[in-house]
């Protein structure tokens, strides 16, 4: 059994993001271009930092994990923006909003 380290509630969580940050790196890579890495840079400054967040783990696991693979193909364009995406039904997902600790 792999000991995730720690009782925090966020341990397991983390255990599991910073074991899987790899595998999204690969995917980054494969389908990562100028463009996307540009709209990447931009959500880190312009949403990321902006709010405060400074912790270097969350900018680089932020700065390093792509988004646009994970979302349909039509709202490419909208991957690094800061709103709602829809996830089918008539249903969205909701802006997870970081605020610095």
């Amino acid at each position: 059994m792999v000991k995730c380290g720690g009782s925090h509630p966020n341990s397991h969580f983390r255990f599991l993001f910073i074991t899987l940050l790899p595998c999204f790196s690969l995917i980054a890579g494969m389908t990562d271009s100028a463009e996307t890495r540009q709209a990447r840079d931009r959500m880190v400054r312009e949403q990321i930092k902006a709010r405060g967040i400074s912790q270097p783990q969350v900018l680089e696991a932020m700065q390093s994990v792509p988004r646009h693979p994970f979302v349909p193909q039509d709202l490419i364009d909208s991957a690094y923006k800061d709103h709602p995406l829809p996830i089918g039904e008539a249903r969205r997902f909701r802006n997870l909003i970081l605020w610095p600790s």
